[in-house]
């Protein structure tokens, strides 16, 4: 965790996801700034840890992913 987000490892059956959320605590006035930093290393960290990218989810759970091509 820093000032603007968290990071995370999710392990289930075996499949590992590298995860980075805004931080929910986060003050009204580094609001921008935190999404500003976000969007700088959001490129950066999907190159170095993404295979597959969560593009969202059905009312069902069930997700939707796009793979990076390699």
């Amino acid at each position: 965790m820093n000032g603007y987000a968290r990071f995370g490892l999710s392990e289930y059956c075996g499949c590992i996801a590298y995860w980075v959320v805004l931080r929910d605590d986060i003050g009204a006035g580094r609001e921008g700034l935190a999404e500003q930093w976000f969007d700088q290393i959001g490129p950066k960290f999907e190159q170095r840890f993404a295979t597959l990218v969560r593009l969202g989810s059905f009312s069902n759970g069930e997700s939707v992913y796009r793979r990076i091509a390699a």
